[in-house]
């Protein structure tokens, strides 16, 4: 499978902050959700992507090439959205577009007009006089329109609408099932990560603590709800953050799918009942859990 964006042993040093020894494969074709708390690392990574920060060590490659040798064939095949975009502040979106499609060799007029009519943008509006969210409607609008293979957008979501966001999830897979587009999303909006990654990284304390397929994610992170002798020692040493309550005890496996067959039959009979956890659960286990990186 062909490899979008890779990432080896990248390390940037700030001012209290190390983003370190961060290893990233992105294929063609998927969808890399990123997700983790305030302050893990995420912009900071984004940046070093965009190579609007440069590493301490460490290296990136996008479509199989570097920023040192490519940066303009490479930016020119990127659709970006920072956290909070940045346009010339008296300009219009009309001035706004123009300028962009100078920018960009594949930039597409057609397909920029139907988004600013579909997000309900118009071409003499002033930046100035423009919203958080319809900035965000207007930064897609040009990411869209200009032919990029790889999106990396950062917080695209957070401030929006119900049905923008519906509407933004169904237009990524339609893009990646039917033009192979690829996308790297970081984003506090666990919902929308859920709905359409294929590949979920958790970012903590400047380090990749866990990256899993989804599929794999949500069926081997689960809560087990147990009543005293349910579970054999070596069973429940097998969990972790275990509660013991009056009735009973709950821990947390990473490797439900992986438990011996005769859980089932305690499971069918009610000793032990599983509950699923959500993106938020897993996000919050391991930020209590301890920091130990676990790729699969």
């Amino acid at each position: 499978m062909e490899t979008i964006l890779e990432v080896n042993s990248l390390t940037k040093r700030l001012d209290g902050f190390t983003l370190k020894d961060i290893n990233l494969v992105i294929p063609k074709g998927s969808v890399v959700g990123m997700l983790g708390p305030n302050g893990a690392g995420k912009t900071t990574l984004i940046k070093l992507l965009m190579n609007q920060l440069e590493p301490d060590s460490g290296h990136i490659s996008l479509f199989g090439e570097s920023y040192l040798s490519h940066e303009k064939q490479i930016k020119n095949s990127i659709g970006y959205i920072p956290e909070l975009p940045n346009f010339f502040y008296e300009k219009t979106i009309g001035w706004t577009g123009r300028f962009s499609s100078r920018l960009f060799e594949n930039w597409n007029q057609e397909l920029f007009d139907q988004y600013l009519y579909n997000y309900r943008l118009g071409y003499f509006d002033k930046i100035k006089n423009l919203s958080i969210g319809e900035k965000k409607k207007l930064a897609f609008s040009i990411a869209f329109a200009h032919g990029a293979d790889l999106f990396i957008f950062d917080e695209p979501t957070a401030g929006m609408d119900p049905l923008f966001r519906r509407a933004f999830q169904d237009q990524v897979r339609k893009l990646v099932n039917e033009k192979q587009k690829t996308f790297f999303i970081s984003s506090h909006m666990t919902d929308d990560l859920m709905k359409i990654s294929d590949t979920l990284v958790f970012l903590d304390y400047g380090k990749i603590i866990l990256s899993s397929d989804k599929d794999d994610l949500t069926e081997d992170w689960k809560k087990l709800h147990f009543y005293k002798g349910s579970l054999t020692h070596e069973q429940r040493g097998e969990l972790t953050q275990i509660v013991d309550h009056s009735l009973g005890s709950s821990g947390i496996t990473r490797n439900f799918s992986k438990l011996p067959e005769s859980i089932n039959s305690k499971i069918a009979k009610g000793d032990i009942k599983v509950e699923n956890m959500s993106l938020d659960d897993i996000l919050f286990s391991l930020s209590q859990g301890g920091q130990d990186v676990d790729h699969n």
